[in-house]
């Protein structure tokens, strides 16, 4: 299957190679390589990643959550030709990004590598991304959830969406969020919500963690999109 293809590249090249491929790649490339690798590699080839690479990777992604057939057969061939040690063949020209194929988690990649690019920069790559859309913001956006957007939402909206999360995929979740963001979030949060936090954060294994992690993240979309929906959350505000 696709999914043990890029597991095996993790294995093969390790995330330092997987990094030094997503910036060798034409860059929708390097954005789709990215965003196919498994989640637990995500998280590392991301810190490794130079800041101008996050930003091209995540503008890349935030374009189209699809692949096309001709980007996957490139994709592959660029992978075999580093595999064998030869040189990587040019991607083919194309009239911008084709948004048609099979979907991809691009919403996930995003989610995991959007922490990694300063806030600044990254308020301005959604603006303009926005003002590509016309306004219209593409509805698998609402997949997309990093730690800045829950500082976002209202203290007490957080603490009723908070409880559709099962506290130990949320603390695993936690977990793996920057040290300054952590110290935030629990000043918005009861005490009592920070004991079961704090309590439920032990974690047999790195892998153990993050895919529960990624568990946490999955349901805090969910929690979002339902506040979304009713019209008491505004995803453009949260990622503003």
């Amino acid at each position: 299957s696709d999914a043990e293809i890029y597991r095996s590249l993790l294995e093969e090249f390790g995330t330092s190679g997987i990094a030094r491929l997503v910036e060798t790649l034409a860059p929708r490339s390097g954005a789709l390589l990215f965003a196919l690798v498994p989640a637990d590699c995500q998280h590392e080839v991301a810190r490794i990643l130079t800041p101008p690479l996050r930003l091209s990777v995540a503008e890349q992604l935030l374009a189209s959550n699809r692949i096309s057939k001709d980007e996957t057969v490139y994709l592959f061939n660029a992978l075999d030709a580093a595999r064998s040690g030869k040189p990587i063949p040019k991607a083919q020209a194309t009239n911008g990004i084709m948004d048609r194929g099979r979907e991809i988690d691009a919403a996930g990649a995003l989610s995991v590598l959007l922490p990694a690019i300063e806030a600044a920069a990254r308020t301005k790559l959604f603006s303009a991304t926005f003002a590509r859309f016309s306004g219209v913001i593409p509805l698998w956006y609402e997949q997309i959830i990093y730690a800045d957007m829950l500082l976002k939402i209202p203290s007490e909206l957080q603490s009723d969406m908070l409880l559709d999360v099962d506290i130990r995929a949320l603390s695993a979740w936690y977990s793996i969020q920057q040290p300054l963001w952590q110290e935030q979030f629990l000043k918005r949060i009861t005490a009592t919500m920070q004991n079961a936090l704090r309590s439920s954060m032990k974690f047999g294994s790195r892998q153990e963690q993050l895919k529960l992690a990624e568990r946490g993240r999955t349901e805090l979309v969910s929690a979002v999109k339902k506040l979304v929906a009713r019209g008491r959350l505004s995803f453009a505000e949260m990622v503003a």
